[in-house]
């Protein structure tokens, strides 16, 4: 946990520095986690900006974070200080997060009441289609959407 935390670290100020720069490049995805990680640091710092999303993510029975990156990892912390249900965290390498392990997607049992948060920029269509093709039923909807 102390090194995930010091990687976290790390990780947030290479982003941040990442965004003082104006990038053109459209396939530059570091640029888009950046942006995706801040809002999360923010809604993890201030009520006010998680509690719409909040709302609709209360509408659910649970959620499933699909992705143990540092993405995953902040969205996991922001859900859980905010008393969402987290049901499952989805991933490849089943990475463990925090106090929750992790399972893969074959492991997964897809219900109507769930919503995935995909906490990946890079990988997205990815996931997308392979969720696509394990025939999943719950609504899915991209970190970045959350905030729009």
């Amino acid at each position: 946990n102390f090194h995930e935390n010091i990687f976290d670290r790390i990780y947030a100020t290479f982003l941040e520095k990442v965004l003082q720069y104006e990038v053109q490049d459209t396939d530059f995805w570091i640029t888009d986690v950046g942006k995706i990680f801040k809002k999360l640091e923010s809604a993890y710092q201030d009520d006010m900006v998680f509690n719409d999303v909040a709302k609709k993510l209360r509408k659910y029975n649970s959620v499933v974070v699909y992705g143990a990156s540092v993405l995953g990892r902040k969205l996991y912390s922001v859900l859980k200080k905010y008393g969402i249900n987290i049901k499952y965290i989805i991933d490849k390498r089943g990475q463990k997060v925090d106090d929750m392990e992790t399972i893969t997607l074959d492991q997964y049992i897809s219900n109507r009441g769930d919503i995935i948060i995909i906490a990946s920029s890079r990988f997205a269509e990815e996931i997308k289609r392979d969720l696509s093709e394990a025939k999943v039923v719950s609504d899915i909807v991209c970190v970045d959407e959350l905030f729009s």
